[in-house]
């Protein structure tokens, strides 16, 4: 599965919050002990209608010959998860290919958590155009 910043192989990662950066959300990923962090990701609040009682990803479909890409992440039983932001570069490729809207960032690529949490938001679009972000007021209502 591609995450921002990497292709995990197959197996079993943890998932964790990181402290949080400005209004957006800092995900750690972790190999199965939690001995090596693989990547930290920044995010969004995400919605979904339906509280499903296990842990929900949500994926984007790639070419079939690539692995697919993490689009969203939410708890066993909680409305409110993460949707994940990916570089420029990944994201432009991944729009391209799955001719959707990919959520991206102006930090470049390497960029530290407090770098990425202060830049602004875009879509990268399927023609290798860019979208604004319009942030949506039901995934940041408390």
């Amino acid at each position: 599965m591609m995450v921002p910043g990497v292709t995990l192989p197959a197996g079993t990662y943890v998932f964790r919050l990181a402290k949080s950066a400005g209004s957006r959300n800092v995900v750690q990923i972790w190999n199965e002990d939690e001995t090596k962090p693989i990547t930290t990701a920044m995010a969004i609040p995400a919605v979904r209608q339906d509280p499903k009682g296990d842990v929900v990803v949500t994926l984007q479909r790639t070419d079939p010959k690539a692995p697919p890409a993490l689009r969203s992440w939410f708890y066993p039983g909680d409305l409110r998860g993460h949707e994940f932001i990916y570089s420029e570069k990944q994201a432009r490729a991944l729009a391209e290919e799955t001719k959707t809207l990919v959520l991206s960032s102006d930090a470049p690529e390497g960029s530290d958590l407090e770098s990425m949490a202060k830049a602004r938001l875009w879509h990268a679009g399927p023609k290798g155009e860019r979208k604004e972000y319009r942030e949506d007021p039901l995934k940041t209502k408390q």
